[in-house]
């Protein structure tokens, strides 16, 4: 991925929505895009829609004490134009608050995108991940394409960028590195909430991993370590999906809204 020919040049982070959690973390649910010197434009995870934050913060507040949720505008809706310089998409897993935003990104796109899949999130699901998968159905503009060989896979059309399967939050789990500039970029989805419980191998509460989001925890407990070990290395950064803080920390940017008039 370092020594890709055409190599993303830019990440940003799209927020869709922001909750405080319980234990005193700001959670966050939306998307990375990635950008090329061209302009196409990659997104890994599309978050939710206003609608579909809303009922889903609501849902955490109850089961988990979570405090009331911003919303902040599906992808596509903070987009608006520059969604049709998506090219690509692909999804840490198939969960609903990774998913929701699709129709809303198809709606502003205006036409076909692909997306990219290991062949476990092709084809295997449970009752978490196939309400996801009607996600993508119904958007409108969602071209599945599943990618082949392995275990580390390109991306076809998006040099330095890779995904591999790594299953434990959900069979269908998937992670993502993009090397860019000096720094190699690692997405590690759902296998924790936060790169602290990460680098501490702490495991999810077990009321979340068996009750609420049925988990892996042997597989689990093997990733963590793993991805901690990547983090520690030089010139890397692991990103937590919903760890808002530490994508901040790492100096990720937030993609900046266009006020109305101006030039996408």
């Amino acid at each position: 991925l370092r020594s890709a020919a055409d190599r993303p040049v830019r990440l940003r982070y799209v927020n869709s929505g922001t909750q405080r959690q319980s234990g005193g973390r700001t959670g966050t649910y939306g998307g990375f895009l990635l950008e090329w010197t061209d302009g196409r434009a990659f997104a890994i995870d599309v978050g939710m829609t206003e609608s579909g934050m809303q009922e889903f913060g609501d849902t955490l507040s109850s089961a988990m004490g979570a405090e009331a949720v911003a919303t902040h505008g599906s992808v596509g809706a903070q987009l608006g134009a520059r969604a049709r310089r998506i090219e690509g998409v692909a999804f840490t897993h198939l969960h609903y608050d990774h998913t929701d935003g699709m129709s809303e990104l198809c709606a502003v796109h205006g036409g076909t995108i692909p997306v990219f899949q290991t062949a476990d999130q092709a084809t295997r699901d449970n009752f978490g991940t196939s309400p996801g998968r009607n996600d993508l159905v119904r958007s409108g503009c969602a071209r599945l394409e599943r990618l082949e060989g392995g275990p580390l896979l390109a991306i076809p059309g998006f040099p330095g960028l890779a995904a591999w399967a790594v299953g434990g939050h959900t069979p269908g789990s998937t992670a993502f590195a993009a090397s860019i500039g000096d720094t190699l970029w690692i997405f590690s989805g759902d296998v924790t909430n936060s790169i602290g419980n990460l680098l501490d191998d702490v495991p999810k509460p077990w009321v979340y991993s068996t009750l609420l989001i049925p988990e892996a925890p042997r597989r689990l407990a093997e990733l963590r370590p793993w991805f901690a070990a990547r983090h520690r290395e030089p010139n890397t950064q692991v990103l937590v999906s919903h760890d808002l803080d530490a994508i901040r920390a790492a100096g990720v940017d937030l993609l900046a809204v266009p006020r109305e008039g101006m030039e996408p």
